[in-house]
């Protein structure tokens, strides 16, 4: 994996996560089983739903985290180039909005509660924006990592073989069941629990900055 790569990883992971990537690194972890299951490699970005994919696809079972797609290919490159690999993106206004609600309201606990509590000084989200959402401080969570950065190959090239939206998932879902033999009606019932707080800001301060 490129050095820049572990250097983001590092820094946008909590200690623990971080020891569980050293781990894998060096091979004491491997793709999970579901992903062998289903011959697919999905890329989680934070905030696209990734909970709910993970039941239509892969039975409820997790993967390995937030791992951006260089980090497959450096410990199954034989994998990621013979089975189906795929990711989300969403809007990222949209994206910001959700893992601010997500972190203020105490995220994962051990990763995210040191930063909840810094996110509960702000008086709302506008102050959260003007005051804290910066190129330095983005890269120092994983909920706010540019997404790009996910998808990205050890070449700096769009890795995985399909990236969906999450404003039309339903559509690129079914392109995806296609491709790992999973039967499409099951995308009507699925439950998507990253829904924007968009319409609940007032960003008042955003438009007069």
């Amino acid at each position: 994996m490129p050095k820049t790569e572990k250097q983001w990883i590092e820094r946008a992971m909590g200690p623990l996560e971080f020891r569980q990537f050293k781990k894998m690194l060096n091979g004491e972890k491997s793709l999970p089983v579901s992903f062998h299951e289903k011959k697919a490699i999905f890329v989680h970005i934070p905030k696209t739903a990734g909970s709910s994919i993970y039941d239509l696809f892969f039975d409820g079972a997790k993967g390995l985290g937030h791992m951006p797609y260089a980090w497959y290919e450096s410990i199954a490159p034989g994998y990621c180039s013979k089975y189906f690999s795929f990711s989300f993106v969403r809007n990222p206004w949209d994206r910001v909005v959700s893992a601010y609600h997500f972190v203020l309201s105490g995220g994962a606990p051990r990763r995210d509660g040191p930063m909840a509590k810094e996110f509960s000084r702000f008086k709302n989200f506008d102050d959260f924006v003007v005051n804290w959402l910066n190129e330095d401080a983005i890269n120092c969570n994983l909920h706010f990592v540019p997404q790009y950065k996910f998808l990205l190959n050890a070449y700096g090239e769009l890795g995985p073989d399909y990236v969906g939206r999450f404003e039309s998932m339903n559509d690129h879902l079914k392109h995806i069941c296609r491709a790992v033999n999973v039967s499409s009606s099951q995308v009507s019932s699925l439950k998507v629990i990253n829904k924007s707080q968009r319409g609940d800001i007032i960003q008042t301060a955003l438009l007069s900055s």
